[in-house]
């Protein structure tokens, strides 16, 4: 029968290891680290830190989740603010053009009533 992949991965927890040091990741059939011979701990795959066993596809952490969001947020907030002094430069350069369109149809409706005179 098909297996679904297990993407958890597990850390040693013990701060004198030098698995724990180097953060080294093992897979999450593995039980015992192969440097000190303790238990494994499921751990973060971005930070490293601890995390409680949720199911298979859960790989990250509640605070990277959470910064991610804020990361998120942030750069939407900075391309609004970048794409609004965008359309305010737009809007003066089209209200430029448009003034110097009517004071060049003015001046030539000018030149052609001196014409007559």
């Amino acid at each position: 029968m098909f297996k679904l992949k297990d993407k958890r991965i597990k850390g040693c927890w013990n701060p004198l290891c030098r698995s724990h040091k180097k953060h080294l990741k093992f897979k999450s059939d593995d039980i015992y680290c192969p440097k000190c011979g303790r238990e494994l701990v499921y751990v973060c795959a971005k930070c490293g830190r601890m995390m409680e066993d949720r199911g298979r596809k859960h790989t990250v952490c509640d605070h990277c989740i959470e910064r991610k969001e804020a990361n998120a947020a942030a750069r939407k907030e900075a391309t609004a603010s970048v794409l609004n002094a965008i359309a305010a430069v737009g809007n003066l350069i089209a209200e430029r053009i448009s003034m110097n369109k009517a004071e060049r149809i003015s001046g030539s409706k000018s030149a052609e009533t001196d014409e007559i005179k």
